[in-house]
């Protein structure tokens, strides 16, 4: 028969690992929650940064159309005047961003159109 010390001391170690393993699965809850509550501080790479653009498809449009005396590619060149609708079309971006402009060229687009004269609207219509 086992004495009542030994059952005792039986009785407080099992009491003890249960509760040792409690306050271990309470500790890694608590990691857990606090790993999703943190905020993700970290920034995400340059490639995975949504980008923000500053022109639309619509400008586009308007400057190929307004333009395209002067952005055709192959074409004789006819500059636009600073008060013409190629260059209010221009300014309507804003900072006269034309890389932007250029950005949202389609393949077929840059086949057709100069990159580089549109470009140069930035500089040929500020004012």
């Amino acid at each position: 028969m086992v004495s009542w010390r030994v059952a005792a001391a039986g009785g407080l170690l099992l009491i003890l690992l249960v509760a040792q393993q409690a306050s271990a699965q309470a500790a890694e809850k608590v990691i857990s929650v606090s790993a999703v509550v943190q905020p993700n501080t970290k920034k995400k790479p340059p490639h995975q940064q949504p980008k923000i653009r500053k022109c639309t498809e619509a400008q586009k449009q308007d400057i190929l159309h307004e333009c395209r005396g002067y952005v055709t590619a192959g074409s004789h060149i006819i500059l636009p005047d600073l008060h013409s609708a190629c260059c209010d079309a221009a300014r309507s971006v804003q900072n006269l961003d034309m890389d932007c402009i250029v950005d949202l060229l389609t393949s077929e687009e840059r086949s057709r159109y100069n990159a580089n004269r549109i470009k140069h609207l930035n500089e040929m219509c500020r004012p």
